[in-house]
């Protein structure tokens, strides 16, 4: 990460390098970007493969990390081995640079120090626009995760409980549009059931 020649270069690579993994954990486990920065060496449970969000880094008042999330609660989610996988390979290298980082560090940054989720918010969106993707944010990381998880069938409970939302009803009225032909799946699913000889 070192290069006095060209410091700029070295600089812009590390800001991609963390936006790039912060924005693999967003998507893969549907977080704010707040919860994302928040994250430290300690929330990570790689032996049961799930990340525990329990905090936001908020900047009104001065950046700091509060230790609840929008909903007040903290959440336990699970994510894949490729994800855990990840996170590993993000410390190694790190670790191959020694640069080693205590439990309660940040995980995304590479200097332990918090980020601001709105420098993260706009990296993410300069490499975005970059690549052509006009109009995609940070959050739509999050949209990403929930609307793919209720498309294959996950019930809103269990995408609502991922995404911290405070009440199942905030997921479904979020959400509700990305059902197409829900209604007309209920009635098929009724005229099965009908044709099974229910009583009446």
């Amino acid at each position: 990460f070192v290069d006095r020649h060209n410091n700029n270069r070295v600089a812009d690579f590390l800001v991609d390098f963390e936006t790039a993994f912060a924005a693999l954990l967003a998507l893969h486990a549907g977080l704010r970007a707040g919860e994302v920065c928040a994250l430290r060496k300690i929330d990570v449970q790689p032996a049961l493969s799930r990340i525990m969000v329990r905090g936001t880094v908020v900047e009104k008042g001065g950046l700091h990390r509060q230790a609840h999330t929008k909903g007040k609660r903290s959440r336990a989610v699970s994510v894949s081995d490729e994800v855990v996988e990840a996170i590993r390979s993000h410390e190694a290298t790190l670790q191959d640079r020694g640069i080693a980082r205590q439990g309660k560090s940040p995980l995304v940054t590479v200097d332990g120090s918090l980020m601001r989720p709105s420098r993260l918010s706009r990296s993410f969106g300069a490499i975005c626009r970059e690549r052509g993707m006009r109009g995609f944010t940070f959050h739509s990381l999050r949209h990403t995760h929930a609307t793919q998880l209720i498309m294959a069938g996950v019930d809103a409970k269990t995408v609502s409980e991922r995404l911290g939302h405070a009440a199942v009803t905030t997921t479904l009225k979020e959400y509700a549009h990305v059902l197409p032909g829900r209604d007309a799946q209920a009635a098929a699913v009724f005229s099965e059931i009908a044709r099974g000889g229910g009583s009446w």
